[in-house]
């Protein structure tokens, strides 16, 4: 990512070390006992950084496209995925762009097995701001500040909790 911004090597590795600091990485195993809902977890992005979680044989996990359609996320062997979150949408400036994922009932031929998640949720730094990042020129020149003109600039720590204090709420 680095690289694409054309920042220097380690720029984003450096809002991720731990030394000194805080970024309360997550490491998640999640089993899916089969259910007869067909949502498990409704569209959404993740508002850390990057999410690294690996392929799985039982489908479930579902990324919105382009054109707002829905593609199955394909089984591949030993691969790991590699999901970007709100926060790298922020630091490039929406260079990248968070990806927009849920997880669903699998096909009826799988519907009757467990699926199984192992996820690592990679957090910036407690405090960090989230500007598009000023050592990146790709970031300076095609991104922008996220955040409306005249709006407070949130931390990662401040966008996770106005993230995750509307978890399971909804407007009436």
């Amino acid at each position: 990512m680095d690289g694409a911004l054309e920042a220097p090597e380690g720029t984003l590795w450096k809002l991720h070390d731990r030394d000194g600091g805080s970024a309360r990485d997550v490491l998640k195993y999640l089993l899916y006992e089969p259910m007869s809902h067909n949502v498990y977890l409704p569209e959404h992005t993740d508002f850390n950084t990057v999410t690294t979680l690996f392929s799985q044989p039982v489908a479930g996990l579902q990324v919105k496209g382009a054109d707002g359609s829905w593609k199955w996320v394909k089984h591949q062997e030993n691969a790991i995925l590699i999901n970007t979150g709100d926060n790298i949408t922020f630091l490039s400036g929406g260079v990248f762009k968070a990806a927009m994922h849920r997880v669903v009932r699998p096909p009826e031929d799988q519907v009757h097995l467990r699926r199984i998640g192992l996820f690592h949720f990679s957090r910036a730094l407690d405090g960090t701001l989230l500007l598009p990042l000023s050592q990146s020129p790709v970031a300076q020149k095609e991104g922008k500040n996220m955040f409306e003109p005249g709006t407070q600039v949130l931390t990662t720590d401040e966008w996770e909790r106005a993230r995750t204090s509307v978890y399971g709420t909804e407007e009436k």
